[in-house]
């Protein structure tokens, strides 16, 4: 691959959705090092993930036996209220409820959530 950027878009996101889990376990007053522990089945789900997601991807698949979209979508809201409730910024769950949402205004609210990738091909909006 001659361009690191896939990587580091994978790597950036996920920091930031780490750095947000450390700010409302904060909120919560749970320290950031007693938090760690609960990643670790966030952490070990990713590879198997990744391997069958891209597999789908490939195949331009995207199945919603195992979670729809709106589902999702459904549990990215209940975190963003939370997050708003305790004071909390959600600019970047904000960004993957929107993709959520227009991904289900496309007509997709069966597919599993990687369907958002079709969204994710389109150019920003904002720009």
């Amino acid at each position: 691959m001659a361009c690191r950027c896939p990587v580091l878009g994978f790597f950036f996101s996920a920091i930031a959705g780490l750095v947000h889990a450390f700010a409302l376990a904060g909120a919560e007053g749970v320290a950031a090092g007693k938090f760690v522990p609960f990643t670790d089945a966030i952490v070990g789900i990713l590879p198997p993930l990744a391997a069958g997601w891209a597999r789908d991807a490939d195949r331009g698949v995207f199945p919603g036996d195992q979670d729809d979209i709106v589902m999702e979508a459904a549990g990215i809201g209940h975190i963003i209220e939370a997050s708003v409730d305790r004071g909390i910024n959600t600019e970047v769950l904000d960004a993957v409820k929107g993709l959520a949402d227009r991904t289900i205004a496309a007509g997709h609210g069966k597919a599993g959530f990687l369907s958002i990738i079709e969204e994710m091909r389109k150019p920003s909006a904002k720009r």
